[in-house]
């Protein structure tokens, strides 16, 4: 018996979900009780509600490896996201409080394993939660085509010439301790090579964090793993199995190869912007004096005989913020700062930023949209000869381990700079928004105020010119659609 009878919506203003509405899709959902049938892209959300709930009197979970126990106990998994994530929804991080897109997330996760358990149990019961996650997304929508850092991630921010500065830093430092297995001689070899990876060729997502290497002539399998497959010392190629957008490509039976050799040079000034041919020498040096099966490996316990790729919290705490401390940036920042610096720099074009887009996973219009802000300080940009990438002499400032001569980057002084010099302009941009937007903005803020218990009811005048509804179950207020 179902929970709540399905009944067919042929209307998207009245909330029609195609996931459940089309006949031919819905049929076509996969079923499985397993988190082995789940997208990788779930694991986090899953994990955390495994995590929350494993803990608890009486233990509600099951294996982690089976799904069932989130449909026997849907409720107290929709009140776990609700309270935890929903009702602490904000713009920007922070304590307590959680991004747009965190919680959108977290509500198509729980609508996806529900129907992975259950498809025509659970049918009518996910449209609601779906429909919210939705206004989520459009609200972080909204916040991204504003293109601007948040306070949190211009405190973060590293510049692409900085990463390149530090990468040449840390090359001398490599040589010197590139055949050594003591843990602080493997984190300044993998330390520089991160670095590489991520200047030398469009930056991934975290997807070097577990590659395997691979060295036979025929191609990797299509599995579950990605892999550097080395064909030749000078002939090298990423391959994708499994990332964020992978499940895309499987749908059209085709996957991810970036052969390195293949440059990204602009076809009319020559101007260079990937260094694969670099790249290759560094990582045949690098695979040669410390034999391993993985790209990045840990930085202790390691044998010749067998070596465990490097975890996530060592790159982030070990590698990029012992690196740029006591900045802290992660690899959006890393990702972000490539965009930016190649999207800007002179005599690159439209068809050289979407050949980054497609070496980093996305498409140009998500580059644009997501990665591109207004709010970066262009530092010099550096010399781009041949395939050698070459700062200007005035950047050559750092030696072996020391802190960078040059002042840090001051992201509160060049956002208050930045709005004095476009005063003007901002106050009539902003002044247009709200005039094209005025509606959508009050009522956006009227639902915010509601949500968040800081006001009780709204006028029925508002509910009537703002289309405000209000969920019977979860109590949260949105617009009609």
């Amino acid at each position: 018996m179902s929970i709540i009878s399905y009944k067919k919506v042929t209307s998207k203003s009245k909330g029609r979900l195609d996931l459940i509405d089309d006949e031919t899709k819905f049929n076509n959902l996969p079923t499985s009780i397993y988190t082995s049938q789940l997208d990788s892209t779930l694991e986090t959300e899953y994990v955390s509600w495994f995590n929350h709930f494993k803990d608890q009197t009486p233990n509600i979970t099951s294996k982690k490896s089976v799904l069932t126990w989130v449909g026997s106990h849907y409720k107290a998994v929709e009140k776990y996201i609700y309270d935890k994530y929903v009702s602490n929804a904000s713009p920007t991080s922070g304590i307590g409080k959680y991004k747009y897109n965190t919680v959108r997330n977290h509500l198509q996760a729980f609508c996806t394993v529900l129907l992975r358990i259950d498809k025509h149990k659970f049918r009518e019961y996910v449209r609601q939660h779906y429909m919210l996650s939705f206004e989520f997304g459009d609200k972080a929508k909204e916040i991204v085509q504003n293109q601007e850092l948040t306070k949190e991630e211009l405190a973060n921010f590293v510049t692409y010439p900085e990463l390149v500065q530090k990468r040449d830093q840390m090359k001398e430092i490599f040589e010197k301790c590139k055949k050594l297995t003591n843990m602080s001689s493997i984190k300044n070899h993998m330390a520089y090579l991160v670095l590489c990876l991520n200047t030398m060729a469009p930056p991934l997502r975290l997807d070097f964090l577990d590659m395997e290497i691979w060295k036979k002539k025929t191609e990797p399998p299509s599995d579950k793993i990605n892999y550097l497959w080395i064909k030749q010392k000078d002939d090298m190629v990423i391959v994708i199995n499994q990332d964020k957008v992978s499940h895309h490509e499987k749908a059209k039976g085709v996957r991810g190869m970036y052969p390195l050799k293949n440059e990204i040079i602009n076809k009319t000034y020559g101007t260079q912007i990937t260094n694969g041919i670099k790249l290759m020498e560094i990582l045949n040096d690098s695979l040669t004096s410390l034999k391993r099966d993985h790209v990045l490996i840990k930085l202790k316990d390691y044998s010749i005989k067998g070596t465990e790729h490097l975890p996530d919290s060592t790159y982030n705490q070990s590698i990029l913020q012992w690196l740029f401390k006591p900045r802290n940036p992660s690899q959006n920042v890393l990702r972000k700062a490539y965009i930016n610096h190649f999207y800007n720099l002179p005599k690159t074009n439209i068809n050289d930023h979407k050949a980054i887009a497609n070496r980093m996973r996305h498409s140009y219009a998500t580059a644009s949209e997501n990665y591109v802000k207004i709010n970066v300080a262009q530092e010099d940009l550096p010399d781009i000869v041949g395939s050698e990438i070459k700062l200007l002499p005035d950047r050559i400032l750092m030696h072996d381990l020391q802190i960078r001569k040059k002042p840090l980057f001051n992201p509160s002084e060049y956002s208050k700079k930045y709005r004095a010099e476009n005063k003007n302009e901002i106050d009539k941009a902003r002044k247009e928004s709200y005039v094209k937007n005025k509606d959508k903005i009050l009522a956006t803020k009227i639902i915010w105020h509601l949500n968040n218990n800081l006001s009780r009811k709204p006028r029925q005048a508002s509910i009537d010119r703002y289309g405000l509804i209000q969920n019977t179950e979860s109590g949260f207020w949105s617009i009609k659609s």
